[in-house]
């Protein structure tokens, strides 16, 4: 049902064209509405799989915000770090998703140990 609304649907149901490094051309990526692209199911996987540290995933995010704020310690031009950008809420099937995102679940049980985690490593 979702992918008649144009939702749910996977990256290269887009028709993308890629450029010589395997990256989407710019012009294609904009003929749809961003937000779309986030219901996609590489977008919905890799979110899950960073949630659940599946493949390691999240300690390797873990480890490079660790590595950057190091390396930017003491710079007087930084004044605070975002280091999840419009996280995407996730569940297991589209119940759980709607649940998770009515009952503030996500923010709790995912986003919040997932940020502390992040933040402990400043």
């Amino acid at each position: 049902m979702a992918k008649k609304f144009g939702l749910c649907k996977s990256m290269s149901d887009y028709d993308l064209r890629y450029d010589e490094d395997g990256l989407p051309i710019i012009e294609d990526c904009q003929k749809t509405n961003f937000a779309k692209y986030y219901t996609s199911v590489e977008a919905i996987s890799l979110f899950r799989s960073l949630y659940t540290n599946k493949l390691d995933m999240q300690d390797n995010f873990v480890n490079y915000w660790a590595n950057l704020t190091d390396g930017l310690k003491g710079n007087e031009y930084i004044v605070g770090y975002d280091p999840l950008n419009e996280p995407l809420p996730v569940g297991k099937n589209i119940l759980s998703w709607i649940k998770t995102v009515l009952f503030d679940q996500f923010d709790n049980n995912e986003l919040a140990p997932f940020l502390a985690r992040i933040y402990e490593t400043f």
